[in-house]
């Protein structure tokens, strides 16, 4: 019995790359942006940083994955969108202590939400059978 493995071409793989990349941006930026605690005394990097693994993980498996991509790439794009509107539930704005944090979570959701979406072209519709015949 053989083994065959499917490739991802460059323009498959580069969303998914990117959307790893700015995961770890997402983390190294709550060690550099450090903001205090917002209005209900919850520490943001803390928060940003639960949100980063989370991230990471998704990023990595849509990036990994050759089959359920699209689903992978959906729980992605769940939890960006949710770093995108985080802060206004919490009472964060973009002037203040906190706007530094509050920018960084909004360009960094954007710019990953922006990934989902050239993903979800990339991605096929139907998954297809992937085991060797």
């Amino acid at each position: 019995m053989s083994t065959s493995t499917v490739t991802l071409g460059r323009a498959q793989r580069t969303p998914s790359l990117l959307a790893v990349l700015l995961s770890v941006w997402l983390g190294v930026s709550t060690f550099l942006l450090h903001g205090p605690l917002n209005g209900q005394g919850q520490d943001a990097a803390l928060r940003d940083r639960g949100l980063t693994l989370l991230l990471l993980l998704l990023s990595v498996c849509w990036a990994r994955a050759t089959a359920h991509r699209r689903a992978f790439l959906v729980a992605f794009a769940v939890v960006a969108l949710l770093l995108v509107v985080e802060s206004y539930p919490l009472g964060y704005t973009a002037t203040g202590a906190m706007a530094r944090v509050w920018w960084n979570e909004k360009i960094t959701g954007v710019l990953m939400l922006a990934c989902a979406v050239a993903g979800w072209s990339r991605a096929p519709a139907v998954e297809q059978d992937l085991r060797p015949r």
